[in-house]
């Protein structure tokens, strides 16, 4: 967990959100690692959408400078693929998720965590130092869905080109059609012809 959460603490941010109440709350996001401020009231009110924007693999880290409170009733979604086995949230202080929050993600708080009741975690609850309190909380540990494999290329038939357009039907050669039978016929004559010759000259006169 220590390094885990000394590896997002140490990402560089490609969003700033100034300290405020709310930062949180009726965004949605793309990939990328986000940090805030502390807030007065809650990080979080209402609903905060996570948008994979088709790529299972995107990746969401947020940093809290201070701590992370969500307000009751508040909710972490996701959409177009995100997953929550690849959310995470570095909390520098303690989490606490108000009555009947729904979340998701990987919360390493440095501190405590604290359920006031009836949370719903899509994910995993680590505290480094202090406890961690539940209280009638469901979680569920999410495991990453595989990518869909990669569709094959088919591979295309070599198309023989500058034939007769026929229409479907078999391709004739007008100028080759008689010459087999002509062949044939000579030869069936001649073989005929010797087998009469050598009945003459070689078998006994009845």
């Amino acid at each position: 967990m220590t390094t885990a959460y000394n590896d997002a603490d140490n990402t560089i941010p490609t969003t700033n959100l100034p300290g405020a109440d709310n930062q949180l709350g009726g965004q949605t996001l793309t990939d990328g690692t986000y940090n805030f401020g502390g807030a007065t009231t809650a990080n979080l009110i209402g609903t905060l959408t996570l948008d994979g924007q088709g790529d299972p693999n995107s990746v969401f880290i947020f940093q809290a400078s201070s701590t992370l409170v969500t307000a009751s009733s508040s909710v972490v979604s996701l959409i177009n693929g995100a997953q929550a086995c690849n959310v995470f949230w570095q909390v520098s202080t303690s989490a606490t998720f108000g009555t009947a929050t729904t979340f998701v993600g990987t919360v390493m708080a440095d501190q405590s965590i604290t359920d006031d009741g009836g949370a719903t975690i899509n994910g995993r609850l680590l505290a480094r130092i202090a406890a961690v309190t539940l209280n009638n909380t469901t979680i569920t540990r999410s495991d990453c869905a595989a990518a869909p494999p990669e569709e094959e290329e088919e591979e295309e038939e070599d198309v023989v080109t500058g034939l007769p357009d026929t229409g479907g039907a078999p391709i004739r050669n007008e100028d080759l059609t008689w010459i087999p039978l002509i062949v044939g016929g000579f030869s069936v004559a001649a073989l005929a012809l010797g087998i009469r010759a050598y009945r003459r000259t070689q078998l006994p006169k009845q």
